[in-house]
This record gives structure tokens, C-alpha cells and sequence, in this order.
């Protein structure tokens, strides 16, 4: 596509276990930094999170640092380099 920059992304997969979350770069040029909502990901235990959380917040802002809350053992937010909000936490059956 003549009028797209190089470097866009028409389709991407982020692959976490099983699970497969897929993306795409805005094309139309109207990309607004995203805002109201968080991506949540649930990975299986607390080290597991704390590395996901410490890779996707590397160029970003942490919002709120990973701590152990009533519903999980480790679960903390952040915006990546991106715009893009997290909410990442462990499984609370995994501990």
C-alpha cells in the first residue's frame, strides 16, 4: 500500500501460553493514544508476571507497581512505550 509507512504493522500476535492477543497499527492516520480502558492479561503465577510487567513497562509509565492484592498474588497497571494500558496480574489459584 503506496500511501502507508514502511514500518506499520498489519497484523500482530502477541502469543501468552495458549492464547494469542492480535493488533494492528492504525492506518488511517487518525490514531488517537488509547484511553478508558486497559489490555488485562492473567498469566500462572506471580514471577511470570512480574517479568511481563517489568518488559511491557521498559520505555513506558508504570501506573501502579506490581503488589500482592485480595484477588491475586501479584498484579500491577502501567502504559507501554506505546500508549497502551496493562493490567497485568497472576492467577490467584497459582499463588
Amino acid at each position: 500500500m503506496p500511501s502507508v509507512p514502511p514500518d506499520a504493522v498489519m497484523h500482530g500476535a502477541l502469543q501468552v501460553g495458549d492464547t494469542c492477543l492480535y493488533c494492528s497499527d492504525d492506518l488511517t492516520g487518525e490514531f488517537i493514544p488509547m484511553a478508558g480502558c486497559s489490555v488485562s492479561i492473567t498469566v500462572g503465577n506471580a514471577p511470570e508476571a512480574e517479568r511481563v510487567f517489568k518488559a511491557l513497562s521498559e520505555g513506558g509509565e508504570v501506573r501502579m507497581p506490581m503488589t500482592e492484592m485480595f484477588f491475586s498474588p501479584a498484579f500491577g497497571t502501567l502504559t507501554d512505550r506505546f500508549g497502551t494500558r496493562w493490567m497485568i496480574m497472576a492467577d490467584s489459584e497459582a499463588g
